[in-house]
């Protein structure tokens, strides 16, 4: 069952909102390798849930390693801008630069800690510094930088310069998080530290001394390489796209894996066979003729999740507005109508929108700080029960969250750890009419959402052709880019699909025309 079906149950039956938690997930992988970029889709319960894109000629910078150089320091925002060999300058906040002073405690013993003190000068410009990203670039703004280097392995994210340990907040079971402080103690470097990730619940000590040999070595590397260039130099690069996902999201709550790539399936075969052989028979060989994502309905999925407004099954809608500062989301009631009174109305409005919401926050990626405006209640008891469930709800989530209750307006507001660009920034392209005032589809989303409607089309039994006017900048995409799913449409359909460009047409409009007869335009596959 979907969480919204679990909602609508759990309401019926009375179940409390507490046992969420003991809702079964299924979660499946899906990887699509194109020639130019990279999509891995997770679905939960049948329902994409996360996606993931990576160009090739770009790939990822969150968690690169650079040796830079200081071009700039401005005290009076307590900020340094570091040239990393990146177009824009990177921004690194002062107080991430730690360093070490003596302090006097018991008995006059000294001892070094690491402390910010902002009347210090700790940089200068043209001095050269090890940083890591920690965000990517966003719009006009450049990336954002640490000094606190972390190395994430498979069960463990090792920091060579803090001495710290800790273990994940989403491990709940308190035997297992004791269990875990005991191995930490044994096994924890002197002077480093050490995060047990989520996926190692349950894990044993020869696991986690795994991960801290290969990790040792890689920063042994790093510093090596470091003290042999001169910035700015790219040290280390993080995992590409597909084994980030194999190291951080695959594991024995994923019932499968499809990939359409024969050699990068082969690849994650042997990966697994090193390192988790109990987990190979789960990876399966895409070789369907229709692309993969088309084939298990993903396409409509990602589309669906550009939109700005969100039905709920109950009748009432959400509506999703991105803007530079902050995301703004507000719950209406729309056509729902509740059988006793406003609150009732009000309550399961909200009930069935705070699980939507949490659905929406990590599918589209959402960061930084989020305002939510629920239907307002009168009753104390009922907005505890949304809060409650909207956390609850937020549990499934990778990135790092903070919800703050109820304020004096009658919002909750929350942050959300942000480190790239949300779907919609990444998927959508500033239109060339209003400026960068909004955003329009670009021509892959488009030309998907022409096929998918062609795919489900009632045409008529005599229409043997299909005329498709279009953009010029649609029509180039699907005659270059996209011509094997025009094909294996036109294969599907048995019906013949030409492509007219129509330069005065608007990039995301498009006409559909059934034909009988065409005698002036070149078919599209040939």
């Amino acid at each position: 069952m979907s969480l919204l079906k679990d909602l609508h149950f759990m309401i019926k039956t009375k179940i409390g909102f507490d046992d969420m938690s003991k809702i079964k997930i299924k979660k499946e992988i899906f990887i699509n390798v194109g020639p130019k970029e990279t999509r891995v889709a997770l679905r939960e319960n049948g329902i994409l849930s996360e996606i993931f894109w990576e160009k090739r000629d770009t790939g990822r910078l969150a968690g690169s390693i650079y040796k830079g150089k200081v071009s700039r320091v401005v005290p009076g925002i307590q900020a340094a801008f570091v040239d990393i060999g990146l177009k824009k300058n990177a921004y690194l906040s002062l107080q991430d630069v730690e360093f070490l002073e003596e302090d006097i405690i018991g008995d006059g013993e000294i001892k070094k800690i690491r402390a910010f003190n902002p009347e210090k000068n700790i940089l200068k410009k043209n001095q050269e510094i090890l940083v890591q990203i920690a965000k990517e670039p966003l719009g006009d703004k450049g990336a954002r930088l640490t000094t606190h280097i972390a190395l994430p392995g498979r069960y463990l994210v090792f920091m060579p310069m803090e001495d710290h340990v800790g273990i994940s907040r989403k491990i709940e079971s308190e035997e297992e998080r004791a269990r875990l402080r005991k191995i930490l103690k044994e096994i924890k470097p002197q002077g480093k530290g050490i995060i047990i990730r989520t996926v190692a619940g349950k894990r044993s000590k020869k696991d986690f001394l795994k991960d801290i040999q290969f990790l040792s070595k890689l920063w042994n590397k790093i510093q090596m390489v470091s003290n042999s260039v001169r910035a700015p130099y790219l040290i280390h690069q993080d995992l590409g796209i597909i084994f980030r996902v194999i190291r951080d999201i695959l594991s024995f709550d994923v019932v499968k894996l499809v990939i359409d790539s024969h050699s990068e399936f082969e690849e994650i075969i042997e990966f697994l066979s090193y390192v988790q052989p109990g987990l190979k028979s789960r990876v399966e060989f895409y070789q369907g003729e229709e692309p993969l994502f088309s084939f298990y309905g993903i396409e409509h999925e990602i589309f669906e999740a550009l939109n700005r407004k969100v039905k709920l099954k109950c009748g009432g809608h959400i509506v999703i507005d991105e803007t530079e500062a902050l995301v703004s989301i507000d719950v209406n009631s729309g056509k729902f109508i509740g059988r006793k009174d406003l609150e009732e109305t009000a309550l399961k409005t909200n009930l069935e929108a705070a699980v939507e919401i949490a659905k929406q926050i990590r599918l589209r990626d959402l960061g930084g700080i989020i305002i939510l405006d629920f239907i307002d209640m009168e009753k104390e008891e009922n907005k505890n029960k949304v809060l409650a469930t909207f956390r609850e709800a937020l549990k499934n989530d990778r990135s790092r969250t903070n919800v703050v209750a109820y304020g004096k307006l009658g919002l909750i507001e929350m942050t959300r750890k942000r480190s790239r660009p949300s779907l919609e920034k990444l998927l959508g392209e500033v239109c060339p009419c209003c400026r960068g005032e909004g955003i329009v589809k670009p021509p892959s989303v488009i030309a998907g959402e022409i096929f998918n409607e062609i795919k489900h089309k009632k045409f008529d039994q005599l229409t043997k052709k299909v005329l498709v006017k279009v953009n010029n900048q649609v029509a180039v995409y699907v005659l270059r880019e996209a011509i094997s799913e025009l094909r294996y449409l036109e294969k599907l359909l048995n019906r013949d699909i030409f492509i007219k460009a129509d330069k005065d047409m608007n990039i995301e409009n498009y006409e559909i025309i059934q034909q009988k007869e065409v005698k002036f335009y070149e078919k599209s596959s040939h």
